[in-house]
């Protein structure tokens, strides 16, 4: 090789090494996901289960309100379950019709947007002669069934449909309801690929009726299994996605030791399938410290799983459920977490500009952010199958950024890791030269366009600036 060609070559190689890195491909914009109406007029649903304060009589918690729930900023809950008239239970609606008048005396509680849930009785019928190792046994309703209790059911949305707070009716988790009936009929079916479609079979009925009967009124179903949010879709205007993330054996030895992570995935699961179709979704965290068989939840770990599925895009939050609380739980751990919650819902209404930050988390680095089961029944009787490889990963930071109208910015920002992180945020803005972490109160330095911050494990950082 000839010199000329030696100094050729040379040249380019180091100009390899000096000539500036291509800038990083520019982010596409989120799609946003609808707000959820109430009295039509846009609202971030933020609320619980239940209603009822710690010590209300059993007969009489249908109807009673926690005062605290009003100054922590909740204005969404489940209302009662419509039965058959012959449900002892739940007979029929009168008793919701009872309650109504006893929550009225309080004029706040025109603000709770309130959801009425059915029992099974309303869509399936008790089938003792289903096999399966799920304890639910139940199938779906005849065409001479379902004629015969529209009448009743009709006359029950009509009637709800005179109460300005429903915005709507859901039923609890419908997979697992079905669960022994569909093996039975479809013993060699992809469940977890085939329910969705099922379900939209057996229970679309309920959906003509609403819309009959209570025009203008929402489906808000809760679906329990992650790989059914794609196919129910049909059957739902609004869709409640739950998980309850629990330790190996559900004994929690350490905080953080059961799988918070799985909420994240959740929600991005739920979102993706509900942005979609066009639709939206509330997502439901457990909240719970009275329950022997499951995990109770730290006041981080709370404050974790009532953030992250807003960054992930949810456009409401429900935990569940307050009458399985106690009064120490409510005041420590639950009610401090979504009055913090509830102090940005306006942000979580602004317009959304996700594309404009990157950070040096944006991939999942930790082995359990990439693997999960296929789908999670939330029973104890039934197997949940191995853990798989998926590509809509967790990464090990998530985060949202939102604009009000006032100018004012949002960047909410988590980390889905048990370990401590050092988090490089990039903010494609013109930035001021410190920013507000609202939930510690402190100010952080920006340094050009970049916030620089330490989370600790599973930690939630708000972070607030003006334009002006």
């Amino acid at each position: 090789m000839c010199k000329a060609i030696r100094i050729l070559l040379t040249v380019l190689a180091v100009s390899a090494f000096t000539l500036p890195a291509a800038p990083a491909a520019k982010k596409e914009p989120v799609k946003p996901l609808a707000p959820v109406m109430f009295k039509g007029k846009p609202f971030f649903p933020i609320g619980v289960y239940d209603l009822a304060p710690r010590k209300a009589p059993a007969h009489r918690r249908l109807g009673s309100i926690d005062p605290k729930l009003y100054e922590i900023g909740v204005n969404i809950a489940f209302f009662g379950n419509l039965g058959l008239p012959d449900n002892k239970r739940y007979p029929g609606y009168s008793h919701i019709k009872k309650a109504f008048e006893r929550a009225k005396k309080d004029p706040r509680f025109a603000d709770i947007a309130l959801i009425i849930n059915w029992s099974e009785g309303i869509h399936c019928q008790y089938d003792a002669s289903l096999s399966g190792k799920a304890k639910r046994k139940y199938r779906p309703l005849t065409e001479a069934e379902r004629k015969e209790r529209s009448k009743f059911i009709g006359e029950a949305f009509s009637y709800f449909a005179t109460q300005p707070n429903v915005i709507g009716y859901s039923m609890d988790e419908p997979e697992n309801t079905f669960t022994n009936y569909f093996r039975t009929r479809h013993p060699k079916a992809d469940m977890n690929n085939r329910i969705g479609g099922a379900l939209v079979e057996y229970t679309s009925w309920l959906k003509k009726l609403i819309d009959k009967h209570h025009p203008g009124a929402m489906q808000i179903p809760i679906i329990a299994w992650w790989g059914t949010y794609k196919d129910v879709s049909p059957i739902y205007d609004v869709l409640i996605a739950n998980q309850y993330p629990k330790p190996p054996g559900r004994v929690k030895s350490s905080e953080f030791a059961a799988g918070l992570y799985e909420v994240s995935f959740d929600a991005a699961r739920a979102v993706s399938a509900a942005r979609a179709a066009n639709k939206t979704v509330i997502y439901m965290p457990p909240s719970f410290d009275t329950l022997n068989n499951w995990c109770t939840q730290t006041f981080n770990e709370m404050r974790y799983m009532v953030f992250a599925p807003v960054t992930r895009g949810a456009m409401g939050i429900m935990t569940w459920r307050l009458n399985r609380c106690s009064q120490d739980f409510r005041d420590n751990v639950l009610y401090p977490a979504i009055k913090e919650l509830s102090q940005f819902k306006d942000y979580y209404l602004g317009t959304w500009h996700d594309e404009l930050v990157t950070s040096n988390h944006d991939e999942a680095t930790a082995d359990y952010l990439k693997k999960f089961v296929a789908r999670d029944e939330l029973l104890a009787d039934v197997k949940l199958g191995k853990k798989q490889l998926v590509k809509d990963f967790v990464p090990d930071v998530s985060y949202c950024l939102r604009r009000k109208a006032n100018g004012s910015w949002m960047l909410l920002a988590v980390n889905n890791r048990r370990e401590a992180l050092d988090v490089t945020l990039n903010v494609d803005l013109k930035m001021p030269a410190k920013v507000k972490e609202a939930l510690s109160g402190k100010d952080v330095k920006v340094s050009g366009k970049v916030i620089k911050d330490k989370f600790a494990p599973f930690d939630v950082k708000v972070y607030l600036w003006s334009e002006k």
